[in-house]
């Protein structure tokens, strides 16, 4: 089943529009520039109390959330583009506590909501919302207030 990180963020193994290797853990994209020597477990010590591969995943999907908005940038009805800007943000959410992750989801929406008044009926970018409208539903600790969103 392919996830949201496929399916939002365009990494489904075809080639996207910036010639990066999909497959690419971030260290490699970076030039390995973010690797520490191993011992075999998370050796980086952070503020974010981040492991080192949450700390990957962070430094990919804002790589790649900076990417989407060039391409947004260059024009403004790339429906494609906006939908890897608002599964970035949904993937950054997930590596992300209280209003900061709560901020990513609902950028994340407006940008899947943009692509969808460009192509009502993508698919992709269908998709994408009910996962956004369900990560935000999870981050309620109301049950009522939760429930708004899986409705």
């Amino acid at each position: 089943p392919r996830t949201c990180e496929d399916q939002c963020s365009g990494r489904s193994g075809r080639s996207g529009t910036s010639g990066t290797r999909r497959d690419a853990r971030p260290s490699e994209l970076l030039g390995n520039k973010q690797q520490q020597h191993s011992t075999g477990k998370d050796t980086m010590a952070n503020a974010s109390g981040l492991a080192q591969e949450e700390i990957e995943r962070l430094i990919f999907f804002e790589a790649a959330k900076e990417q989407a908005k060039l391409e947004v940038k260059k024009n403004p009805r790339d429906v494609q583009a906006l939908i890897r800007w608002g599964g970035a943000l949904l993937e950054l959410a997930h590596l992300k506590q209280g209003t900061e992750a709560i901020q990513c989801i609902e950028e994340a929406i407006e940008k899947i909501e943009e692509a969808l008044k460009i192509d009502p009926r993508k698919h992709e970018a269908l998709w994408c919302l009910g996962n956004a409208y369900t990560s935000q539903g999870f981050l309620h600790a109301s049950v009522d207030r939760a429930q708004d969103y899986f409705d």
